[in-house]
């Protein structure tokens, strides 16, 4: 049996400057209201690049912060990016039945901000409380 390669495990989420449990947190549709707490979501670049590709968009290394950008604007988009960040900080075992429980806590609703800084994609918005 192969060891399994992990790719990187450079992956944070912060909400109102807290770091939380990505499990706590879903993808949702903007709110108008003005209410909520910033969110951080960080992800080692070279891993959203793989994930993009292996899911056959045709994104590089100079195409991905507007790809992601974009991306990161769609309700699917930002449930996708911290999916990803839930199996970099809270890995599972492929094949072992387990699966992550998700207990929405936060809905992030928007994403202002996404920049590649340091080899993390960096994605800034805000959230609201499930």
């Amino acid at each position: 049996m192969s060891a399994i390669h992990r790719l990187s495990d450079r992956a944070s989420v912060t909400v109102g400057g807290v770091g939380v449990d990505p499990c706590h947190i879903v993808g949702g549709r903007p709110k108008n209201d003005g209410a909520g707490s910033d969110i951080v979501l960080e992800i080692d670049t070279r891993v959203v690049l793989q994930e993009l590709q292996h899911c056959g968009v045709a994104v590089d290394a100079g195409t991905l912060q507007e790809f992601v950008a974009h991306d990161a604007r769609k309700e699917r988009g930002r449930d996708a990016y911290i999916t990803i960040a839930r199996f970099i900080i809270c890995p599972v075992l492929p094949l072992s039945g387990v699966r992550h429980v998700v207990t929405p806590k936060w809905i992030w609703t928007e994403t202002t901000t996404v920049t590649i800084d340091d080899g993390l994609v960096k994605f800034k918005g805000r959230c609201i409380s499930a």
